[in-house]
């Protein structure tokens, strides 16, 4: 709670490295270790394991962060919670709101709908409540997807009706009408990216959903084994091949400071390549070698846009 109140509504927006620094927002008990300023490159080997130590326990490494209540950022969150909410409700979910209304104007109930809603309190309140707390941090539909059931299970259930050939028939009409107006463009998406990955796994071996198998394939046959450390420069939450080749990301540059590598002289570069050694990474691993053609030292990984850089120890 505290790590995405500070990240959402206190913005530290620093979901690794965390070196403190922000006024009132705490200290760090133990952080990852910058070993280098300029470009940052940073080593967090231990004492947390995984694929990729910095993000696989979080609240190890920002300990000691301090979330603090600001009336003007709450509200921004608030603003985003309720432009998310729009648009789950109504440009998603438009077809159960007015499937809701037709059915409770049909009851012929009047205000008696008031009552027989309110009753459905044991599943609209901790759908209510769930959805205002996630209102103020973040929302987003797979954190909420439980609750939004429950919401609509409350007001569907809250419907009545007389029990009659008519009841029954527009109860289905309007199940299906509201089946097909919120399925087909869901199903349309859904085939779209069904069909593209499809395509690109089957068909296009070049494409990226094969890039990180291929990356993993490739550090194999250069040497590299399960188990080995490895640094990386750029999106290391992306670094999938990791994941694959079964080794430990130690050390990185990540991405906001890529082009501060890349524009880098010379002889910083060579600072990077002595600071990434020191952490016992084997090999660093990137997809942001300049100038290919005189890069010293990096090989190419396979059929990739990845390369590779084996340290000397």
């Amino acid at each position: 709670a505290k790590l995405n109140y500070s990240w959402h509504v206190n913005r530290t927006n620093e979901f690794v490295h965390w070196q403190g620094g922000l006024p009132n927002g705490g200290t760090p008990v133990h952080t990852t270790r910058k070993i280098l300023d300029v470009p940052a490159v940073y080593e967090f080997g231990t004492p947390i394991g995984g694929t990729y130590p910095a993000w696989y326990d979080p609240s190890y490494w920002h300990e000691g962060i301090v979330p603090n209540f600001d009336f003007r950022e709450q509200i921004r969150v608030l603003m985003l919670s309720a432009k998310s909410y729009y648009v789950l409700f109504f440009n998603l979910q438009g077809g159960l709101i007015v499937g809701s209304f037709i059915l409770y104007f049909m009851s012929r109930r009047g205000w008696l709908c008031v009552k027989d809603t309110l009753e459905q309190w044991f599943l609209l309140v901790p759908a209510a409540a769930a959805l205002g707390m996630y209102s103020l941090v973040l929302v987003e539909a797979r954190y909420i997807g439980a609750f939004v059931v429950l919401l609509w299970a409350g007001v569907f259930s809250a419907v009545r009706l007389p029990v009659s050939n008519d009841s029954r028939r527009l109860v289905a009409s309007v199940s299906i009408a509201m089946v097909l107006v919120m399925m087909v463009p869901i199903g349309l998406s859904s085939g779209r990216v069904a069909y593209s990955i499809a395509y690109d796994s089957l068909i296009d071996n070049n494409a990226s959903y094969n890039e990180h198998w291929r990356v993993a394939d490739g550090l194999n046959q250069m040497g590299v084994q399960p188990g080995d450390k490895v640094a990386f420069i750029g999106n290391t939450f992306k670094a999938f091949w990791a994941r694959l080749a079964r080794v430990r990301i130690v050390a990185e540059i990540p991405s906001a400071e890529v082009n501060n590598y890349l524009s880098a002289k010379n002889s910083v570069k060579s600072q990077v390549l002595g600071a990434f050694a020191r952490t016992g990474a084997k090999v660093i691993v990137t997809g942001h070698v300049p100038d290919h053609s005189s890069a010293g030292g990096w090989q190419k990984i396979g059929n990739t846009d990845y390369y590779a850089y084996f340290l000397k120890r």
